[in-house]
């Protein structure tokens, strides 16, 4: 669907210049004192422009396909959401890459089912080997579109 983890990709350029504000600001705060203060809000809002920027850039590599072989932009599916646009993460999960690879090559996918599979991250409560339901937030959309 989209490798943002490509060498010399935007992805990884981007994210460098996002580590390289986020050290900046750290320097800064380590003095404690109110010199800085301005510098500092003018860094994180620079460091917010350019992550919501980034995002959005990723949001726009995004196409998924379905049975029929019709195509459908991540924007384009959560467009109708409450929120109107896609959640940090969306299109990354299983379902929808496991899909996108059967309709990209001509196979009828039966069944599908997704397990956590290592360690969970710090702010979810998934266990190793567990199932789980596709999520509403970031694959309802998607899966909407691709199981058409």
């Amino acid at each position: 669907i989209f490798d943002g983890l490509e060498p010399g990709g935007f992805v990884n350029a981007g994210m460098e210049k996002l580590t390289q504000i986020n050290e900046k600001i750290s320097y800064l705060e380590s003095f404690k004192d109110e010199a800085h203060t301005k510098e500092i809000l003018l860094l994180k809002a620079l460091r917010k422009d350019h992550s919501n920027a980034l995002q959005s850039r990723i949001f726009e590599q995004y196409h998924f396909l379905n049975k029929a072989g019709e195509s459908k932009s991540l924007i384009k599916a959560f467009e109708h959401t409450a929120s109107g646009k896609p959640p940090a993460g969306a299109g990354e999960c299983a379902a929808p890459k496991l899909l996108q690879y059967a309709f990209a090559n001509g196979m009828e996918p039966l069944a599908l089912a997704e397990f956590w599979w290592g360690l969970s991250p710090k702010s979810a409560n998934w266990k190793h080997g567990h199932f789980y339901a596709p999520c509403i937030e970031k694959c309802g959309p998607i899966l909407a579109h691709m199981l058409n």
